[in-house]
């Protein structure tokens, strides 16, 4: 919200650079993390490791925004600081896409947590959350992104049409973007190429070219679900191992994760 007076917006910035420096401070490492300029990835939750090759972000907006993906939506909040290491957060919007069960299960436990959480623990470059009780709610690692070139993708969830991610079926799907704006790879039955254009969080696939095999319809159903996602896709979010393409309105189209 734009402040009306000048002197409210001086109050505002000065607030902001104490939190910084009580934040940073909270660190063990000289470079320790802090709350306002870093992506963080979750790592446990309720005491139980999160499920794997599946991000599950969150980022603190120095508006007081809170903004992140929760496994299969993005979602949209709002966070307050309050003295020592008070921490409040309140869900918001989110895109209303379905996905397995273990990935909604935990989005949904997710999302209780961070509105349970009353204070936070910043430790080097890990975050921990905290409800009323005192118990660890959720638990955080600084987003190590994993490069988007020369990684080989595999496709581990696709959108079927229908608002829904499902697991990717007897075949396996691949993507490999190269540092000269190619993307090839195997759709499960036919390899294909393209083009595709990049910027700091929007990913542009072209017209795909594949080859002409025939396989079993449901692969061929399949791979075609897949081409169609890439060609929609708008935007990307790399994690640690992980990369998730969107279209336009935020729906979740592939996930990926890195092949070993």
């Amino acid at each position: 919200m734009k402040m009306r007076r000048i002197y409210r917006s001086t109050l505002a910035l000065a607030a902001l650079v104490m939190l910084g420096s009580l934040l940073a401070a909270c660190g063990t490492t000289g470079k320790a993390a802090t709350l306002l300029d870093t992506e963080w990835q979750l790592t446990q939750l309720n005491g139980n490791d999160a499920v794997p090759v599946v991000l599950v972000s969150m980022k603190f907006a120095e508006d007081g925004k809170l903004i992140g993906n929760g496994g299969c939506n993005n979602y949209m909040g709002s966070w307050k600081h309050s003295d020592s290491n008070r921490l409040a957060l309140s869900m918001g919007a989110s895109t209303m896409m379905a996905c397995e069960e273990p990935v909604m299960k935990q989005e949904h436990e997710f999302s209780l947590a961070l509105e349970q959480t009353s204070r936070y623990r910043l430790e080097g470059d890990d975050l921990s959350l905290y409800n009323a009780d005192n118990v660890k709610v959720a638990e955080f690692a600084t987003l190590k992104a994993t490069e988007l070139t020369r990684t080989k993708w595999e496709a581990v969830g696709i959108n079927n049409g229908e608002d829904a991610v499902i697991s990717v079926d007897a075949t396996t799907m691949t993507a490999v973007f190269a540092p000269d704006g190619t993307v090839s790879g195997s759709g499960g039955c036919n390899t294909f190429n393209s083009s595709y254009k990049r910027g700091a969080d929007t990913l542009e696939i072209g017209v795909i070219a594949q080859t002409a095999m025939a396989c079993d319809q449901g692969i061929m159903i399949q791979e075609q679900r897949f081409l169609k996602a890439l060609e929609q896709s708008k935007t990307y979010e790399l994690g640690n191992g992980t990369l998730d393409l969107r279209g336009s309105d935020g729906q979740l189209l592939v996930m990926f994760h890195e092949s070993k």
